[in-house]
């Protein structure tokens, strides 16, 4: 039985796995935005780690951010809201 000795190098395995398939799916499927989908876990897994991470990514998007409107009665600043919730 072969087992990894550090957890990091699962991690990496299962993401890396992750990436490739949701490479492969979005391709197939013509989907391309699917591909942020991993980019987005590993964000979310470095913010529950290390939560200064998280806070200085949302002030240096602030500048950035920009509104976008769903419908006439609803809107969302993109990324700022985001970053929020998380």
């Amino acid at each position: 039985m072969i087992a990894f000795a550090d957890k990091g190098k699962n991690l990496f395995a299962v993401l890396a796995g992750l990436f490739v398939f949701i490479l492969v799916t979005s391709v197939f499927t013509e989907q391309y935005w699917l591909i942020v989908i991993p980019f987005v876990i590993l964000l979310f897994y470095a913010g529950w780690l290390n939560k200064n991470f998280l806070f200085f990514l949302l002030l240096f998007s602030l500048p950035l951010s920009f509104e976008y409107n769903f419908s006439p009665g609803l809107g969302t600043d993109i990324p700022d809201e985001g970053l929020m919730l998380l």
